[in-house]
Parts: structure tokens; C-alpha cells; sequence
């Protein structure tokens, strides 16, 4: 599993991470310019991206509101031809799939790297059109936060270290579309091999619970769709691996929808409290995993995640230490610094053809949902060996 490492990456030591963003004005797109002002020595955003003259001037007020220098007077350009001039190392673009689905190629056709926020499309067909659309397709990556979260990225570590055995089995109700099939598949070790899927939406009332804006202003109750997916893959020696998506909206934000993930081995298996673990055929033994986090008694240092242990190893460590950041937007700044290292002559940190085949998954659970029929999944133009 690679995590960013701001002491020894490269792109943490001299040189500034420069990017530019076109979407400045979206929710999604506050995360990342949090993740500036919180880290002005390793970020900087040399320009934003917007033709619409309007909009320009109200990204222009929002900087200003969040009262960080180096937000301050950054400057924003109409067209990729103006962009040129300030050289930003990437660009985020966190727009809607409309908009992304011309400004992606054509960023590329311009020589621009492009780390793309979440896409989705009307269709496979449409995916695919997409994927074809893009000429340059090593010039973009796809924004994937989630797998470098702490629970998710020491989850990872255990599966890599071997304390779980063979794993073989996932349940993961935790993000929805393409988000939740990408750890799926990062914690089965699956590239493209194909899948059966058998789907269903189930339908539940559930008390509304708080959204972007904080808590409702009364009691409300709201139907809520459960999509639940089984997906069994075929691997090339004969056997499978298989994975229980299960996921509700009510998970990101409701305290009694919580997000929950369990991996099995062939020697043990983890849930977001413990890790049970055989240390020989007849010695069971169970381990608690361990958030260290400051400022939970009073203690003065940052209230932000440390590390996470299991027994006596450490299987996360914050890359950012000391940064008031939550734990979703440390993500995107190891996202962003892996998005650097890729620029820079490093290994891919979540490629187009990924994105394309786990919004592929993605897009056959919701038709297995809406079926209740099996659905097989297949070869497709992109290829995520």
C-alpha cells in the first residue's frame, strides 16, 4: 500500500505542489482548498479555471471568506491557453459529468495533466464513449480519496502485511458507486477479471439524519434505498473472490447508518473494532484497532487522526502530521501529492482505465438492482492490468 510520506516523497521536499482547479465554486472542490490553507509549505493553487465571468467573481469572494494568505488574490483565467502561462503541475477538475466530459479531453489534448473528480455516466455505452474520447488517457487520473483514509489505508496495510492470510472475502458498506467497488477491489486484490452480480434495492424508513448543512431543523422521516449486491470474481486460476457492496445514503452523514466493513483471510478477519487472528491451528487470539488521535482529553495537540495500531505494530501513520485537517481531506492531500508523484515520473496513483472499470462494476450493480437479475460483467476497451 503506498501512502505519502511529506519527509521523504519527492514532491514534499523543494518543490510546491502547483495546481489549478476549474470548479473552484463547488462543494467538493472546498476540500481541496481547505487542504491549501491547512498546508501552504507542501500546496499552492496557481489559478483557477472558469469562462463564466459571474461565477469568476464569486470564487473570488469565497477565497477571500476563508481568510488565508495564500488563497488570497489567486488568479483566475477564462480558457487552458491563459492557464499555460501560470504552470500548474495538474489540474483538479471537480465539475459535473456534462462539463467533464469535453473539458477532460480537451485539457489533455492540451498537454494538461487532469486529476478528475467524480464522474458518472448516463451508460456502459457511455462510459465507454468517454474513455475513448480521451486521446491522451496517461495524462488523466481519477480522484479516489477513499483508500487512502486512515481506516481504509491501514486495512490495506493489514491485507499486505499477511496477519489476515489469503484474503477471499469482503462485506463493504462504506461509499457509494465506483467509491465503494474501488476498495472492493483494492482489498481483493482484483484488476479486471470479470464478475456475476446479483443485486437488490430494498427500500427502509429511517429518521433523516444531518447533510452538508448540519442537522435538519425538525423531526423527518425519509425512504431510504438500500442497495445491496453480491459480486463473485472469477480469478485465473479457477478459484473466486467474492464481495458484499451494501450501501445507503443515510451513511455518510447519519449516526445511526453507520459505515461498516469487514475482510476475511484464510487466517483471520478485521471489522472496524478488531482483528481476530489465529497465531497457530488452535490459539485464537483478538486484537483491537486503536485510533490515536489528539485532543480527545484536553491535550493540546492538534484534534486530528496520529496513527492506528493493532497489537503492538502500527499500521498508519498521519503523512501530515500536526495539520487541522478531518480524515477525508489528509485523504485528498495524499491524493494530491500522489496525483504530484505521477507528474513527476512515478507510479500511477488511480488511472483512468481503474476508474473507467470500477464505474463499469458500479454501473452493473445499479442494473442488477433495478433487474434482479444476475448480470455478468466483460472484457472492456480499457484495460487496468
Amino acid at each position: 500500500m503506498r501512502t505519502f510520506d511529506s519527509t521523504n516523497s519527492d514532491s514534499g521536499k523543494d518543490k510546491k505542489i502547483r495546481f489549478a482547479i476549474l470548479g473552484a465554486k463547488g462543494w467538493r472542490a472546498k476540500f481541496y482548498l481547505r487542504v491549501v490553507r491547512a498546508l501552504p509549505e507542501i500546496f499552492e493553487v496557481c489559478a483557477i479555471l472558469e469562462e463564466n465571468e459571474a461565477r469568476a467573481k464569486v470564487i473570488q469572494q469565497q477565497l477571500a471568506a476563508m481568510n488565508a494568505v495564500n488563497l488570497a488574490n489567486i488568479p483566475v483565467v477564462s480558457s487552458l491557453e491563459e492557464l499555460k502561462a501560470y504552470e500548474p503541475e495538474f489540474i483538479v477538475m471537480s465539475v459535473g459529468p456534462d462539463v467533464l466530459r469535453k473539458a477532460v479531453p480537451a485539457a489533455a489534448d492540451a498537454g494538461f495533466y487532469v486529476l478528475q473528480e467524480t464522474f458518472w455516466p448516463d451508460s456502459v455505452g457511455d462510459l465507454a464513449e468517454y474513455y475513448t474520447s480521451i486521446h491522451s488517457p496517461q495524462r488523466v487520473q481519477v480522484a479516489e480519496q477513499y483508500r487512502f483514509q486512515s481506516h481504509h489505508a491501514a486495512r490495506l496495510n493489514v491485507i499486505e502485511s499477511g496477519l489476515l492470510g489469503d484474503v477471499g472475502q469482503v462485506q463493504v458498506s462504506a461509499a457509494h458507486g465506483y467509491h465503494g467497488v474501488s476498495l472492493i477491489r483494492h482489498y481483493l486484490g482484483i484488476r479486471d477479471e470479470t464478475a456475476e452480480i446479483i443485486g437488490r434495492a430494498l427500500a427502509t424508513t429511517t429518521s433523516q439524519g444531518p447533510g452538508r448543512d448540519g442537522y435538519p431543523s425538525h423531526e423527518a422521516f425519509r425512504e431510504d434505498i438500500q442497495k445491496v449486491a453480491i459480486l463473485t470474481f472469477a480469478m485465473e486460476d479457477g478459484s473466486s473472490r467474492w464481495a458484499v457492496f451494501d450501501f445507503t445514503d443515510e451513511s455518510y452523514f447519519n449516526e445511526i447508518r453507520k459505515p461498516h466493513t469487514l475482510i476475511r483471510g484464510s487466517r483471520g478477519e478485521m471489522d472496524e473494532r478488531s482483528v481476530r487472528i489465529l497465531t497457530d491451528y488452535r490459539t485464537p487470539v483478538e486484537m483491537p484497532v486503536c485510533r490515536v488521535a489528539g485532543g480527545k482529553f484536553g491535550e493540546l495537540t492538534p484534534p486530528c487522526i496520529e496513527k492506528i495500531t493493532i497489537g503492538d505494530k502500527c499500521y498508519y501513520t498521519n503523512p501530515f502530521p500536526g495539520a487541522r485537517l478531518t480524515d477525508e481531506e489528509t485523504a485528498i492531500a495524499s491524493q494530491l501529492a500522489g496525483m504530484a508523484d505521477y507528474v513527476r515520473g512515478k507510479e500511477p496513483l488511480y488511472s483512468l482505465e481503474e476508474g473507467c472499470q470500477d464505474m463499469y462494476l458500479a454501473l452493473l450493480i445499479e442494473e442488477a438492482c433495478r433487474s434482479g437479475a444476475p448480470i455478468q460483467s466483460t472484457q472492456m476497451p480499457w484495460n487496468c492490468r
